[in-house]
């Protein structure tokens, strides 16, 4: 599955939109603003990615792209969105996660983005597949 994630600064709004196996596109659009920082769809998005959890949301989307029946609407747990959130705080203060690596580079090559940049990212490799 391939996710792209496109800065709209103007609207201060992030654009996401899954490509599966068949190039089957599926837009979505975030409210999250768009500012240096990362957006928290592609701040979790990292994170699943990094500790290795297909439970979450991306997780359960990328089944669902393979044809598998899971809903990836449905919540995160509670512990399994507290687990994110314990990888997030650990990155920000500099302890040691396996998040911080990626989460420091998807923070950089965000910031470096403009008005309707994007960044086209394979889960759950996190090959940056279209910088800009």
């Amino acid at each position: 599955m391939q996710v792209t994630f496109r800065k709209r600064l103007s609207q201060r709004m992030v654009e996401w939109e899954v490509v599966d196996r068949t190039r089957y596109r599926r837009p979505h659009c975030s409210t999250a603003p768009a500012r240096a920082e990362l957006p928290r769809d592609l701040e979790r998005f990292v994170v699943e990615a990094a500790i290795g959890t297909t439970r979450g949301y991306w997780g359960s989307l990328a089944r669902e792209t393979e044809g598998a029946t899971t809903n990836p609407r449905r919540r995160e747990s509670s512990d399994l969105d507290h687990l994110i959130q314990i990888h997030i705080a650990l990155a920000a203060q500099g302890r040691p996660t396996p998040a911080a690596e990626p989460l420091a580079k998807f923070r950089r090559l965000w910031a470096d983005l403009g008005e309707g940049g994007s960044l086209t990212v394979e889960w759950p490799t996190l090959r940056v597949l279209q910088p800009v």
